[in-house]
């Protein structure tokens, strides 16, 4: 199984007829996304891929895959191994992650302008899908601001205006991630050093740590909050 990366994904669209067919997307509606798809093609889009035979994801959506059997079939024709990619490296190397994102959240709001923001998160498998925000980027009246954490290999970061900023995550206080990211992600700190806590109050419980080097690292106040934890041999002992 992969670490999963945690995403926050804004995107804004130029049109509520974009914003229609994600939300058709999104909310598995084949049949609604296949109207918009005949109206787009008689004006040369082209750009709407085919449902196929599973429901279509918002990455396969945004930046739609080949197809992976055309190699086999151009093989069964003339009998030359052409050279097309598997689903693995293709979006590996297109999307930045190996599976289509399954959304949590969304949420739609339409803009005095006529665009359309929706504020998505998910989760992704080992990274964010930078390679789709670059392509989404590049399309006219489209805007894509995300940001990222995957505690599992201690990296974050955030995309903005076509550039992706990533950096070890550290801790709180050391870090090189900016301050406003830290204060998003506090939550993924606090755990942090929930755990390195809970490591030093056992070293306290098996006299490898003295308890006033617990305090001088962490505080009274959190020291009084592990007591318990460190007195727990001393209780066993005691029946």
């Amino acid at each position: 199984m992969p670490n999963w990366c945690e995403n926050y994904l804004r995107l804004e669209v130029p049109t509520k007829r974009d914003a229609d067919i994600i939300e058709a997307v999104l909310n598995e509606n084949e049949e609604v996304y296949e109207e918009f798809r005949k109206d787009y093609i008689p004006k040369g889009c082209g750009g709407m891929p085919f449902w196929g035979e599973q429901p279509m994801g918002l990455l396969g959506y945004l930046m739609p895959e080949p197809d992976y059997t055309e190699g086999d079939k151009k093989l069964a024709e003339d009998g030359i191994n052409h050279t097309f990619p598997d689903w693995y490296s293709w979006r590996t190397s297109n999307w930045g992650t190996k599976w289509e994102v399954s959304v949590e959240h969304w949420e739609r709001d339409n803009n005095d302008d006529g665009s359309v923001t929706f504020n998505f998160n998910f989760d992704s498998a080992w990274g964010p899908p930078t390679g789709v925000y670059d392509h989404v980027s590049q399309k006219e009246g489209w805007s894509v601001y995300a940001t990222y954490v995957e505690g599992g290999m201690c990296f974050g970061g955030y995309y903005e205006d076509g550039n992706d900023n990533s950096f070890e995550l550290g801790s709180r206080n050391n870090t090189d991630a900016p301050s406003w990211w830290v204060d998003d992600y506090s939550w993924y700190y606090d755990q942090q050093e929930e755990w390195e806590q809970e490591e030093d109050a056992d070293s306290v419980r098996r006299g490898e740590m003295t308890h006033d080097a617990f305090i001088e690292k962490w505080s009274a106040e959190i020291y009084w909050g592990w007591q318990d934890h460190m007195k727990k041999d001393e209780v066993k002992n005691v029946q």
